[in-house]
């Protein structure tokens, strides 16, 4: 399954993104720079960079209206921060 990508630090980002969501008139979206992120985490932003697109490649996130910097949550991204903090992945 599709989580076995989860068991490193991609879900710490993810979740981060998540977390830092704003919500302006009807959209949501993460405005957090790589640094920001790698600051955040403790990583390298060369790292970080590597995992964004590793996100993107598999549609877990997508950048906000072409923006950098600003991130938009998928919904196959809300499906795996659901299954990690619920604990549904069987269902």
């Amino acid at each position: 399954m599709i989580l076995k990508l989860f068991k490193n630090d991609l879900y710490d980002l993810l979740k981060l993104l998540y977390d830092s969501q704003i919500k302006v008139k009807q959209d949501e979206y993460a405005a957090l720079s790589q640094q920001e992120m790698a600051d955040i985490l403790s990583f390298s932003k060369v790292k970080v960079n590597k995992m964004i697109k590793e996100l993107k490649e598999n549609n877990f996130i997508q950048n906000y209206k072409d923006k950098k910097s600003k991130y938009i949550i998928t919904n196959d991204g809300l499906r795996v921060i659901e299954i990690f903090e619920t604990g549904l992945e069987g269902k």
